[in-house]
């Protein structure tokens, strides 16, 4: 059902607020306030429009736009002229909607091999639960395999007490226990697998792993198998809706969702000639409002497991989702995504798996050089999926992702560098944080535990975009490197490391022209690098990324300590830019890294990548008159 004002701009009854052209199409003030879009979501409406509008705005939005006066509008609508249209941003139209309401099979082309022939779940996840009755459950535990399926169960541990296998409770959990004493959704899970897909075995991190606090020998070890346990179970069942494990897998739904509307149009504004068409009107946020924005999508652990498992069911607020590597469906669409979700970049998780995914570049290319190549280009963007999660124990930034770093170097056969891979080395060491923000918003921080390099992203809190791995135009060599792991698992924890680097070191100075301004004055070996005079801010000066925000460096610029490399100049071709490393001078020798500078200006590029005055005298292991370049440690 639509309310009279959808249907009113639909019919085009109303004449839109702006110029109408081809290009911009018609634009529509939907509703002007806040009470006119609920009374049009009430009982005796129902639009479902409007509906969907209402139910996108959090607490705080409605609250914001009650303290709006006057209410100009709250909700617009906009149609243009394209392959499909929008209705106020947030909507699509698609045709042939599908009326089935499930998914007939379980899609994997690896069904036939699976648990005893590659894995020996017990020998490497040393525990798993087992039903052993009504109401009860146990851990199995020994050496032996478990020659059956298992599935595994991805949560959110919240603020929720969950109980959890140590030293102190292992007696009780190996003789068996009421189940009852378990999270709503330990026990949610336990009965779906066993009434739904026939299994009795389940894997659960909290109840299959030592959580003793003075103790983690067992959690490493365990973690460094983690990927194992996840690409070997028949199904991941993640409860993706729930704030934590206290709620359950299933919860109150609407009853008019999931859904779609049907309409007959004729888009006379647009178009004179057109015809009356019937078009299915859909939520174009959908993908990213049931799935992607869910409470359990923030936490960092699940991209691996997500990623890993062949297999994902997941229980969100509305509705069953499924993924896997052939499709993602849901009870909407349970035949697949219409195309224009499927295109969408977070709708295609599990395009991001190195082994689909990867298979799939393989065989666009032509060498066994090409092939490597693509699956490298898959590691940036889950680096950046990885880093907008977050951990609820920091040190846990690189063992959260080793699972997938194992499965990435089983396809390109290289050397893994503490978050990055050693044959693009030089041009995955340019990442940078995103507006030196966490994705909670907060600022980018440096832990003060050590967890990694300062030259890896993995030592900064923050919202990654990372190196992208490449060879044309990089200015600088890694002539050494060495990395002190905790563990002889080399995707895990470390306690440190450092490179040695060769490139052209620079004197440089930083100054922030006002503390209201996120812009800062560079000064290379002397000289300021101005790209422009704008009308309103006067000279601006190159882009700078710092790994971690600071109010000034007044003391690093009287004590001369800051220094830049250029790292990657312009190849004529796709890119334009000159990227620099910005670092700072510790005293002992060793240089630690502090962010990244961007220009596109060639005057400043030609005299930043040119020779200074006495760079023979800046502070290094060695210097190359010949080359102009210095070799020097980075920790």
């Amino acid at each position: 059902m639509l309310c009279s004002r959808c249907d009113d701009i639909l019919r085009q009854r109303v004449e839109p607020v702006n110029n109408v052209n081809e290009d911009k199409g018609a634009l529509y003030i939907h509703h002007a306030s806040l009470e006119g879009l609920e009374a049009a979501t009430a009982e005796s409406t129902k639009c479902r429009v409007c509906s969907t509008f209402l139910d996108s705005f959090t607490s705080g939005e409605r609250r914001a736009i009650w303290e709006r006066k006057p209410q100009e509008y709250v909700t617009t609508a906009y149609l243009c002229r394209s392959d499909h249209w929008s209705l106020a941003t947030a909507f699509i139209l698609v045709v042939n909607m599908a009326d089935d309401m499930l998914p007939t099979k379980m899609h994997d082309e690896k069904r036939d091999f699976m648990l005893t022939m590659v894995f020996q779940p017990i020998a490497v996840a040393s525990m798993k639960l087992a039903e052993r009755g009504p109401k009860r459950a146990g851990i199995r535990h020994g050496s032996e395999p478990i020659d059956t399926e298992y599935v595994t169960l991805s949560h959110r541990w919240g603020q929720a007490s969950i109980f959890r296998l140590t030293k102190d409770t292992f007696t009780r959990l190996r003789d068996g226990f009421d189940s009852s004493i378990l999270p709503q959704t330990f026990q949610d899970a336990m009965a779906f697998a066993k009434r739904n897909l026939k299994i009795r075995y389940m894997w659960i991190d909290s109840l299959c792993i030592f959580q003793d606090a003075d103790d983690r020998s067992d959690w490493i070890k365990e973690a460094a198998q983690m990927h194992r346990v996840y690409e070997h179970a028949y199904c991941n069942l993640s409860a993706t809706g729930g704030e934590d494990s206290s709620v359950g897998l299933y919860r109150p739904r609407r009853t008019d969702s999931p859904c779609h509307v049907e309409v007959d149009l004729t888009f006379s504004i647009l178009d004179p000639q057109a015809s009356q068409t019937r078009y299915a009107m859909l939520d174009y946020l959908y993908w990213e409002k049931e799935l992607s924005k869910c409470p359990l999508h923030y936490r960092g652990w699940v991209v691996q497991e997500r990623l890993l498992a062949r297999r994902v069911l997941h229980f969100c607020r509305n509705e069953l989702i499924w993924e896997c590597n052939e499709m993602a469906a849901s009870e909407a669409y349970p035949t697949g995504l219409p195309s224009i979700y499927r295109n969408q970049a977070k709708a295609r998780l599990k395009s991001l798996d190195p082994d689909t995914e990867g298979r799939r570049l393989r065989q666009l290319a032509t060498t066994e050089s090409d092939s490597r190549f693509f699956a490298h280009q898959l590691w940036p963007r889950i680096v950046q999926l990885y880093t907008q999660c977050q951990l609820t124990k920091p040190n846990d930034k690189l063992i959260a992702i080793s699972g997938i770093a194992k499965r990435m170097g089983s396809i390109i056969h290289d050397d893994y560098v503490v978050g990055m891979w050693r044959r693009y080395l030089p041009s995955e060491l340019l990442w940078f944080v995103d507006h030196h923000r966490q994705s909670n918003g907060q600022p980018s921080v440096r832990p003060d535990e050590y967890r990694a390099p300062s030259f890896s992203w993995a030592s900064i809190e923050g919202c990654i975009s990372a190196g992208t791995p490449v060879e044309e135009g990089i200015l600088f060599s890694v002539k050494e490197l060495s990395i002190d792991h905790v563990t002889e698992d080399v995707t895990g924890l470390v306690k440190g490391g450092f490179l040695v680097l060769e490139g052209a070191l620079k004197r440089l100075s930083l100054h922030r022209p006002s503390v209201s301004v996120d812009m800062w004055l560079v000064n290379v070996n002397g000289k300021d690098l101005l790209r422009h005079t704008d009308e309103e801010w006067g000279p601006t000066s190159l882009l700078v990324h710092l790994d971690v925000d600071q109010a000034d460096f007044e003391v690093e610029n009287v004590g001369q300590t800051l220094y830049c490399v250029p790292a990657r100049q312009p190849d004529g071709r796709h890119w334009s830019f000159l990227v620099c490393l910005i670092l700072e001078h510790l005293g002992d020798g060793s240089f630690r890294r502090l962010g990244m500078i961007w220009t596109d200006e060639a005057e400043e590029i030609n005299f930043v990548v040119g020779r200074g005055e006495d760079e023979s005298l800046l502070p290094c292991q060695a210097y190359n008159a010949d080359s102009g370049r210095h070799t020097f440690r980075v920790i």
